[in-house]
Order: C-alpha cells, then sequence, then structure tokens
C-alpha cells in the first residue's frame, strides 16, 4: 500500500461520525427557525454549542444580497461571513456563508433585536442558550437537539442519534475528504493566526483557500440547503 493509500485508510478508521447531507436535509425539514440557525451555521462554520453560544451579531458580516440562491458574486463586498475569536486562545476564524446560511443569520439578527440580545442562539427570554455558570453550560441545546431528533424518530425510526456536538465535524470531514487536512485544520481554528480584539480583514490567507472550499462544497450540501429554502415544519 502506497503511503497515499495508507494515510486515506488511516482517516477513514479515525474519521468521526457525521451526517450525510441527505440526513442534514432532513433534520433541517422537521427544524424550527432557530433550529435552523443552528444546523446551517454549525455546519456552514464547523461550530459546535460552545462556538453557537458565543456568536454575537457583531460576528455577522451579512450583505443584503444574500437572498440570491445563484452562488456568490466575486466582490467580497456583496458576500457574507462569520468571523470568530476563541475566547480562551484568541485564535481568530472566519467562514463564507452559504446564501441560506446568511438568510438564517439574517432572521437570527432580527429576532436578536427584537428580543434585546446581543446572540444569535438565545431563547425567547433573550439569555443565550449557553449558561456558563451552570455545571452543563450547553445543557439548553442538548434539550433543544434532543427534542429536535425525537420529532425526526416519529417519522424515520432508524435516523442516526447523534448529539449536537456533530455539527462541528460535518464540515471540517468533508474538507478532509475533498481538500486537506491543513484546510480542515483552519475550518476549526487550529493553527490559526491570534488576535486581541478585532478582525483582520476579511479575505487574507489561509482564509482564501477556506472560502473557496466551502463556496465549492455547496454543491455537496445542497439536500441540505434546498430544505432551508422551503418554510420550517415546526414552530417549536
Amino acid at each position: 500500500m502506497s503511503s497515499t493509500n495508507q494515510r486515506r485508510a488511516t482517516q477513514q478508521v479515525e474519521e468521526p461520525f457525521v451526517y450525510t447531507p441527505d440526513q442534514l436535509a432532513v433534520l433541517v425539514e422537521h427544524a424550527s427557525q432557530l433550529e435552523r440557525l443552528l444546523i446551517l451555521t454549525g455546519v456552514n462554520c464547523a461550530f459546535g454549542p460552545s462556538e453557537l453560544g458565543h456568536l454575537r451579531t457583531s460576528h455577522l458580516r451579512v450583505s443584503s444580497q444574500s437572498q440570491s440562491t445563484d452562488g456568490f458574486t466575486k466582490d467580497s463586498q456583496t458576500e457574507s461571513f462569520v468571523w470568530f475569536i476563541k475566547s480562551r486562545t484568541g485564535s481568530y476564524g472566519e467562514w463564507i456563508l452559504w446564501p441560506e446560511t446568511a438568510n438564517a443569520l439574517r432572521w437570527g439578527v432580527q429576532r436578536a433585536g427584537r428580543l434585546g440580545s446581543q446572540f444569535l442562539a438565545c431563547g425567547d427570554n433573550d439569555i443565550s442558550l449557553r449558561q456558563p455558570m451552570t455545571g452543563r453550560p450547553t445543557r439548553l441545546f442538548v434539550h433543544m437537539w434532543h427534542r429536535l431528533t425525537r420529532r425526526v424518530h416519529r417519522e424515520h425510526p432508524s435516523f442516526p442519534r447523534a448529539d449536537i456536538g456533530v455539527l462541528k465535524n460535518v464540515l471540517p470531514t468533508a474538507i478532509r475528504r475533498h481538500y486537506t487536512d491543513d484546510l480542515a485544520s483552519t475550518a476549526l481554528m487550529y493553527r490559526t493566526p491570534v488576535v486581541d480584539a478585532e478582525p483582520p480583514t476579511i479575505g487574507q490567507e489561509p482564509f482564501a483557500r477556506l472560502h473557496n472550499a466551502i463556496k465549492e462544497l455547496g454543491n455537496y450540501f445542497k439536500p441540505m440547503l434546498d430544505a432551508a429554502r422551503s418554510g420550517p415544519a415546526s414552530k417549536v
């Protein structure tokens, strides 16, 4: 076996479980608007409950043209992004958004504004779903995810069972399969630049390559993105 095949075999063994695009579509079809926001952002930006719970309205650069589903323009001023800085390490990350994700986040910004919250993932009482002062900071995310998956299992009893943390691995796994390990690490904010407060100019390396990969992977995630364009089935 060649070294390349050995590396691929090792990756296959070590890959974590992730939902397929078709399975993600099923989740989106059964999700409320807030749950859709979490799914789309989690997949698009490789976010788990911790990152989703820290995500603020100020972390978004959402263009007014994201309603179009025909693709992205070449002008960065008309594209939409999330930027993020890890509070513990200062590691910086940024992700270009699929139009469907940008639409979900635009709804989230409007909802947060009505509630007077700075957090995208917040309850109707404007409090972040992440509760850092409790023994289980992400328990509200876990409860919400369990409610969603219970609805899915009523119609799809054999649907795979996994927790919300799986969302964080979906994009990096696709990038490893189609691109490189290093680019997957960039998506996860591993070995990325460390910044103090304000983000650098959007689109600098290594993020330009990541943005291109995310745009190209829109075709791979088409079932999920198609499902996101229909109205939410659940009002929960």
